[in-house]
């Protein structure tokens, strides 16, 4: 998930489920690696409901067939979340599968069944012994497995525990109960599966897991919900908590209703309106531009944690996330939108995650198309200033991009991704590439799908061979790079050469030809060599021209030329190998500064001494202090003074006289040399620790001013075009 705001970065609060649940979009196979890492973890802390229950549990089952029907799981679930007790009836009916299932240790077995024969548990302190299975049926006659277990979950997360996903996988409270698939909290055939759930919950506690809701009941002093999910699933998640419940039917048009459900918290239960009807609205776009909806329902849920999840036909948001005026413009589209990409059609994980790029193309791109083409390219150039975030050597391929793990992987995962598709746009034609998505779409519901199956259809939407477009944007671990220059030894008016560094693509690049007088012309130009030579008078192009600007709409995925682009505070917070320098080596400033530092950086940092700091290196530095330490120090750098943004406006005081605006300040600047510099200072050390909660959020922004912590005015650098220059048709010189 990607929660955006044209200022705001949300990586830290919600993009990305790696940051709370690893495995809210793993595979069976992803997620049996993070369970071992998750109870690794769990017996590691020692905790004292761990310690009463098996280290371990492997019910070893014979399946056998080579190509059946998906499984089929039922689940009666009892949940308690005043005393966090659980307990559990699994019914697994299958005639393939692993020869084991596994459990999470916090939970004990009370009897194992298969095809009504008993059978004992591998690695209970009862037997010490794996179970000697009954002898197995014809590979043509359905298994059935029979397991009663129970347990006591975790409680909530505490609030400094919240961001690490192995507390935040499975909790239980009367504020939020959440069980993911990663938390071994059923047994997993280790396929995709179909299922039903049945979860009763205290009066006042209501529940709900993707699917169709099929009844809701009260039963004495129980709610009892029953779920059923028809398509094959790779999970199944659990959420309850004290909701309000509203709903509303959206008619799709060809007749199918769909039901939206908010299921809020109290204090939350006035901004439902808003989001049923934002949510129908999503549901209707997308319906018609890709096919209809594929589930009967859709929930938007709030967690008592502060992060947002994406499942099948819900998502689950951070009370504090769901009261952001943005979202509902912006990330409840696409957490909608995951319903076809991701959900409705999964990646086929070994081959690389498109659909990231997919949906954020389609969705949070699309709004900005939708509000104007300036607001469009603007998003179009922070993905470029993200690229340019990434030292050539660190940058990797496409088809290696799983999930959002750093920045670094969002950049590519994501950024590159959704400008894939829209290179591809412009490739093919808007009709040909809608055309392709409803291709896709129908050829691959509740499929696994790979890069190639979305190079087909497009291919045969577009009535071409796209294989090199897609070689070449999807598995090579770089990036476009081209310069304008003049040709060599010539006198022809309006010629000039288009150089890629770096590597060879093949592109149509877009130039825009400004004449001496008039209006300019755009034109576009195959490059597929490492010069190509433009003669504008060969191609009727402004005989006249007095300038050449390369891509000036920011339409390619290519490396601007950092020497030219003004940094933002990415480059510095997303670095594989930052540095850190503290202006002010006093204790009361060196604790808040490091713990400012590990909170801004997604690599830990070399801090550094004076010497170092000053030398030639070239890794981005983060540099905080008070405002005279660092002062003194920017003349050294090659920097020169404080931008004047972060001055008041005082024209009677000289320049380095007038007061600092705000009690904290932070900018970006680049050095001569090239070298990225984030500088933070404040009035005081404490302010320091004002700015964990804000600043890691503002990676987009070139300058930031606070008072208490709060943000009170921002920028980013402005970034200039990349030009030729020409004087009569002739080149003079570049820039």
């Amino acid at each position: 998930m990607t929660l955006n705001h044209p200022n705001f970065d949300f990586s830290e609060v919600a993009e990305g489920h790696a940051s709370v649940d690893a495995t809210a979009s793993a595979t069976p196979a992803q997620r049996s690696a993070l369970q071992a890492q998750a109870w690794g973890a769990w017996r590691v802390l020692n905790w004292a409901d761990c310690m009463k229950w098996l280290a371990g549990f492997a019910l070893l089952v014979l399946f056998h067939s080579a190509h059946a029907a998906p499984p089929h799981l039922d689940l009666e679930v009892t949940l308690d979340p005043d005393t966090r007790a659980f307990n559990a009836r699994a019914e697994l009916t299958t005639a393939a599968g692993p020869p084991q299932l596994q459990l999470n240790p916090l939970f004990r077995v009370s009897s194992v069944t298969l095809n009504g024969v008993a059978m004992s548990v591998a690695g209970s302190t009862d037997s010490g012994r794996k179970p000697s299975p009954p002898q197995a049926s014809a590979p043509e006659t359905p298994q059935h497995f029979s397991m009663a277990y129970s347990g006591t979950l975790p409680a909530l997360p505490k609030s400094d525990q919240r961001d690490a996903s192995v507390q935040a996988a499975l909790f239980a409270s009367p504020e939020g109960s959440y069980l993911s698939p990663g938390a071994g909290w059923y047994p997993d055939p280790g396929v995709p599966f179909t299922y039903t759930l049945k979860l009763s919950l205290p009066t006042g506690q209501k529940g709900l897991a993707p699917g169709s809701q099929q009844r809701v009941s009260e039963i004495g002093a129980r709610t009892v919900a029953e779920y059923e999910f028809a398509q094959p699933a790779e999970g199944v998640w659990i959420m309850a908590g004290p909701y309000e419940v509203a709903q509303q039917s959206v008619a799709l048009d060809n007749g199918k209703i769909v039901t939206v459900r908010t299921w809020f918290h109290a204090e939350l239960a006035g901004l439902a309106g808003g989001y049923l009807q934002d949510s129908a609205r999503y549901i209707q776009r997308y319906s018609r531009l890709i096919g209809d909806y594929p589930f009967d329902d859709f929930s938007v849920v709030s967690s008592p944690l502060s992060h947002g999840l994406g499942m099948p036909s819900l998502t689950y948001l951070g009370r504090d996330v769901l009261r952001l005026p943005f979202i509902r413009a912006t990330s409840l589209g696409h957490e909608v939108l995951h319903n076809w990409w991701g959900n409705g059609v999964y990646p086929e994980w070994s081959s690389g995650n498109w659909s990231e790029g997919l949906t954020t193309f389609m969705a949070d791109y699309a709004f900005r198309e939708d509000q104007s083409e300036p607001s469009a390219r603007e998003m179009r150039l922070n993905w470029l200033r993200d690229l340019t975030a990434i030292a050539a050597p660190d940058e990797t391929a496409l088809a290696d991009f799983k999930s959002r793990q750093h920045g670094i992987s969002s950049v590519v995962g994501y950024s590159k991704s959704a400008m894939l598709f829209f290179m591809l746009r412009d490739e093919i034609g808007a009709a040909a590439f809608d055309k392709a998505i409803r291709l896709f779409w129908q050829g691959q519901r509740f499929k696994a799908a790979s890069w190639k199956d979305l190079e087909a259809a497009f291919s045969l939407a577009a009535g071409r061979d796209l294989s090199r477009f897609f070689a070449q944007w999807v598995h090579r671990p770089s990036s476009a790079q081209l310069v304008l220059a003049p040709r060599r030894n010539t006198d022809s008016k309006g010629s000039f050469r288009l150089i890629q560094q770096g590597g060879v693509f093949d592109m149509l690049v877009p130039l825009r030809v400004r004449p001496a007088s008039g209006a300019s012309r755009d034109i576009g130009v195959r490059v597929r060599d490492w010069e190509t030579v433009v003669d504008l008078a060969s191609i009727h192009a402004a005989p006249d021209a007095a300038q050449v600007e390369l891509d000036p709409e920011l339409r390619l995925w290519r490396r601007l030329d950092p020497a030219t682009v003004p940094p933002i505070f990415r480059e510095i917070f997303i670095s594989p190998r930052p540095k850190l320098f503290l202006a002010n080596q006093a204790l009361q400033w060196k604790v808040p500064a490091t713990a400012l530092a590990a909170r801004l950086l997604d690599a830990q940092a070399r801090e550094v001494r004076e010497a170092e700091l000053l030398s030639a290196s070239a890794l981005p530095t983060l540099v905080i202090g008070d405002a005279n330490s660092i002062r003194r120090l920017l003349p050294r750098l090659g920097i020169g003074g404080l931008p004047d943004v972060l001055l008041q406006a005082n024209p009677a005081n000289p320049v380095g006289q007038r007061p600092l605006k705000g009690s904290a300040q932070a900018w970006t600047a680049r050095a001569p040399s090239g070298r990225t510099f984030a500088f933070v200072m404040a009035d005081s050390p404490d302010l320091l620790g004002t700015l964990q909660r804000s600043l890691p959020h503002y990676g987009r922004q070139s300058w930031l001013l606070f008072q208490d912590g709060r943000v009170i005015e921002q920028g980013a650098w402005p970034v200039p075009a990349q030009n030729l220059r020409l004087n009569a048709g002739k080149v003079v010189r570049s820039r």
